[in-house]
């Protein structure tokens, strides 16, 4: 039993993170209380982004090596864009981030994830 508590495992722990996070996420915007919905969204989207990441580096080849991080940032950025549907996200990612060497696919994610949440339904701000 301690072998399994030494070495857990990163994909099922961000998988379970990201569950948990998005149900009470959702109870939380559901209740008639005034509740942040940025930094939420925010974190679930750096899990995906970081899940993806990793999923990615395990199915390349081992002399390619994939920053997971990366993913962590660009997935962060498109979900809360395509929540609130402001490419502001993106100012701030930098901002947050103080790199620049992620903004052609930040900015790629955060328009897309826009546009999307554009075509399908309101903003969560406009409902």
């Amino acid at each position: 039993m301690a072998a399994r508590w030494s070495h857990p495992s990163l994909r099922i722990n961000l998988a379970i993170y990201i569950v948990c996070k998005f149900v009470f996420t959702s109870v939380a915007v559901g209740c008639p209380i005034s509740c942040g919905m940025f930094t939420p969204v925010f974190l679930i989207g750096a899990a995906v982004g970081r899940l993806y990441g990793e999923l990615l580096n395990d199915l390349t080849p081992i002399d390619m090596m994939i920053t997971a991080g990366g993913y962590a940032v660009v997935g962060a950025a498109a979900m809360a864009a395509g929540v609130t549907r402001t490419v502001s996200t993106a100012v701030i990612v930098f901002e947050l981030t103080g790199q620049l060497n992620h903004m052609l696919p930040v900015l790629v994610a955060v328009l897309i994830a826009t546009g999307v949440g554009n075509a399908c339904n309101a903003s969560i701000y406009d409902t």
